[in-house]
């Protein structure tokens, strides 16, 4: 693995060094087992900055958040992908695969994204953090030119072809489009708290 565990100051730390560079977030699932169990780690790693594993440890592959990785279409530069390691199977929002999304992981995305927020310089609001989901259905409207890629409405979220749907919900049986809006609302908690 070429990735290394870090720290919530670590992080902290290397916002600062891109803020002003960096103005988005988004969130993702890998579409995997759980990260101990992920034999070539690095063809997840490369496609985002920032990874959790179920037991909500962080871990990075970069040296600058502002590196252009491939994690979201056609929004890629100026952005930190994030995601968790698991989901294997996940097919709907009645049946998360057969590694779920966990609480420490749920925890440790939003402090993360607290700590991003804050030292960034940017406001934990949709336009700024969101789910894959949301992304792929353009729910901040940025994005006009995805009518170009081929998709009903240019879009590829869950109201349309359905393509990405990372964290519409965080849990089994959650109510659709809840995962961000819950991501957002606990990184408001943990910014509030001072991470």
């Amino acid at each position: 693995m070429n990735g290394k565990q870090i720290t919530m100051d670590e992080l902290k730390v290397m916002a600062i060094a891109a803020r002003g560079k960096v103005g988005h977030v988004y969130y993702h699932w890998s579409a995997s087992q759980y990260f101990e169990a992920v034999e070539n780690k690095e063809e997840i790693e490369e496609d985002y900055h920032i990874l959790f594993d179920d037991l909500g440890n962080m871990y990075i592959d970069c040296e600058d958040l502002a590196e252009v990785k491939a994690h979201t279409y056609m929004r890629n530069t100026g952005a930190v992908g994030m995601a968790f390691i698991g989901c294997l199977g996940a097919s709907g929002i009645d049946n998360m695969g057969e590694f779920p999304v966990t609480d420490a992981a749920i925890e440790s995305m939003a402090m993360a994204s607290a700590v991003l927020a804050t030292n960034l310089g940017i406001p934990i609001a949709i336009q700024h953090f969101m789910t894959h989901a949301e992304a792929g259905d353009d729910l901040d409207g940025i994005y006009p030119p995805y009518e170009a890629n081929g998709y009903p409405n240019g879009k590829y979220g869950p109201d349309n072809s359905c393509e990405r749907w990372d964290f519409l919900v965080l849990k089994e049986g959650g109510d659709r489009w809840s995962g961000g809006k819950i991501l957002r609302g606990k990184a408001i908690y943990y910014q509030i708290a001072g991470m």
